[in-house]
């Protein structure tokens, strides 16, 4: 069976990046997330700014959701 973890920003599947790590904490209340990419310009996607509305998803399913 294949898993795929999905990067939404405003609604549209980020495409491009590599790496991913999602950090959740039962001692906390935020969660954190971080990836690692190839050029976004290149790929098609678009520029990442603070305050845009993220999504992450894991086959389907969202494990978090937030803003950058």
């Amino acid at each position: 069976m294949h898993e795929e973890v999905s990067v939404f920003i405003r609604n549209k599947k980020l495409t491009g990046w590599k790496e991913i790590s999602v950090n959740r904490s039962m001692d906390t209340l935020c969660s954190s997330f971080s990836f690692k990419g190839v050029n976004l310009y290149e790929t098609g996607s678009y520029a990442l700014f603070p305050g845009q509305a993220i999504c992450i998803k894991f086959d389907r399913m969202k494990m978090l959701s937030g803003f950058i």
